[in-house]
């Protein structure tokens, strides 16, 4: 930087240089780039929506839990030749179970989407909740066609009463797992970091209730050894492929929104 010096009034102006100046901004006086903060799953308004609007028709609908556990645990691994007269449901239990289905649903469905945004998609922040609404639809629309699947098997193959049991076992497997996945799920959308061990312990869950429902239906449909071909079909095709089937939508839905 130059600055002019007189030194006698009849003397002309000279010149000094500085050193140490300049005239490039300096770092400390710009400050740093701004970097968008990335969009948390359980900050966005349409995930929270949907969150408590799962939690609350829960807790509306949840009366005598004692003696409807005691049921849902009952129906796991029962297997009676006849059905006694007083285990019909009432509307009251009914009711809780159907919101406890929409519960799994909706976890499940939050539970993919956390796992497929980990894996680097990216979703913009209006449309994170419409997915996860997408994808809870999903999930309730493989669930209702799990139930007419496992009905035409029951019916095929075995009596009324023994598929209206496997039937019941599996809303009970679903019942209790919805329950399970709740606080994974939640800490999932609200702790992103320990997302992949909480995604872990959903996916273990999940192994654990179609484990049991799986020894449930081989304690009903097996026979003899013949019939363990039927059993290992049933397996491939009804309990491994639908759920590559929903997976791949999932993902589809994901990278669409």
């Amino acid at each position: 930087m130059l600055f002019p010096q007189h030194s006698h009034p009849d003397d002309a102006p000279v010149e000094l240089w500085i050193t140490g100046l300049t005239t490039e901004p300096v770092g400390y006086t710009t400050g740093l780039n701004a970097i968008e903060r990335p969009e948390l799953p359980g900050y966005n308004s349409g995930v929270l929506c949907l969150v408590i609007s799962m939690l609350l028709l829960v807790i509306f609908t949840a009366r005598h839990y004692g003696r409807f556990f005691r049921r849902l645990v009952n129906n796991l691994w029962s297997v009676r030749t006849r059905t006694n007269l007083f285990d019909e449901h009432t509307v009251n239990e009914t009711r809780i179970m159907v919101a406890l289905i929409l519960q799994v649903c909706v976890c499940e469905a939050l539970l993919l989407v956390t796992w497929i945004l980990s894996q680097g998609v990216t979703m913009s922040p209006t449309m994170l909740g419409a997915a996860a609404c997408a994808a809870s639809l999903l999930t309730g629309i493989f669930y209702v066609g799990q139930l007419v699947v496992y009905r035409m098997i029951g019916y095929a193959f075995t009596t009324r009463n023994l598929a209206l049991q496997w039937v019941q076992g599996f809303n009970s497997t679903q019942t209790l797992l919805g329950l399970a996945l709740l606080i994974p799920t939640l800490m999932a959308l609200f702790y992103p970091s320990a997302s992949g061990i909480l995604i872990s312990i959903g996916a273990i869950l999940y192994i654990l209730a179609r484990i049991v429902f799986i020894c449930k239906g081989f304690r009903i449909f097996y026979h003899n050894l013949f019939s363990l071909v039927y059993f290992i079909l049933y397996l491939c095709s009804v309990e491994i492929i639908p759920l590559l089937i929903v997976y791949r939508g999932m993902l589809s839905i994901c990278r669409n929104y």
